[in-house]
């Protein structure tokens, strides 16, 4: 018993070590510590590259540097909870976002703590191998697929292809919707699942894998993949901030109301 507690101490110890590295080295990496001449934005995949077209325009109005911090959307929100950085913009409605901090253990005790505001919406995009000649899947369709019910594309009129899907660790919002939207509430849950970290990765795999299906939340346009006609998977594109918002800020909000 006394070996067996010691176990679960030292196991303890450990995985504090790793969380306290792991902010560690994300504050060294980003830089998180605000200063009075750059305003830094948190974001997630699908928010980067409008606020890389909007940066230039940004800094030539403020006279500041505008600092991107592709963290995705749960860090990137508990960072501006804790004032790291000036703001965040997520496209994942809010309450989702509070839920997958809440899984994760980042607790926020007052969320009326954030402004926030819906600029508009955009969909996830449901891809598969260039080759692949299914074009359309019915919500019926991707819940058999996602669920592992069905895993060889010849039940879809194709070829005798082992279905893989591609599933990012850091895509849990869109996963959210997707399984709420989609799946009836049920998580991923496939036969031949292929795990990548970022959303990125996901086209990377969908590419060069002839079974692949996985859902894009980037522009799949330079990837050779294909976009499949399905249900639509909306959700919302939110901007974040904590407390008095600034004439800095009120100017990027602007910016971005244009470009999206």
């Amino acid at each position: 018993m006394k070996r067996f507690s010691k176990y679960i101490i030292t196991k303890i110890f450990i995985y504090v070590l790793v969380l306290v590295g792991s902010f560690i080295l994300m504050n060294t990496r980003f830089g998180f510590t605000s200063s009075g001449d750059v305003i830094k934005v948190a974001c997630g995949g699908g928010t980067i590259d409008i606020l890389e077209n909007i940066k230039e325009e940004f800094e030539k109005r403020t006279n500041k540097k505008l600092e991107i911090v592709p963290v995705g959307t749960i860090l990137g929100t508990w960072e501006l909870y804790n004032k790291r950085v000036n703001a965040g913009f997520f496209s994942l409605p809010f309450d989702v976002l509070l839920q997958l901090l809440e899984e994760e253990g980042m607790i926020i005790d007052n969320p009326d703590i954030f402004n926030y505001i819906v600029l508009g919406q955009t969909s996830t995009k449901l891809i598969v191998h260039q080759d692949n000649m299914v074009s359309r899947l019915s919500k019926e369709d991707m819940k058999r697929i996602f669920l592992g019910i069905e895993k060889n594309w010849k039940s879809f009129g194709w070829e005798d292809v082992p279905i893989e899907v591609v599933v990012a660790k850091q895509m849990k919002g869109i996963h959210t919707i997707f399984s709420q939207k989609i799946l009836d509430g049920f998580p991923i849950n496939p036969k031949n699942r292929i795990d990548v970290e970022y959303p990125n990765d996901v086209l990377e795999e969908v590419e060069k894998r002839k079974g692949a299906i996985g859902l894009a939340v980037v522009d799949p346009k330079e990837y050779k993949v294909k976009v499949v006609e399905s249900p639509e998977i909306k959700r919302e594109i939110i901007f974040l901030t904590v407390g008095r918002i600034g004439s800095e800020i009120k100017i990027l909000l602007d910016l971005l109301s244009k470009a999206k």
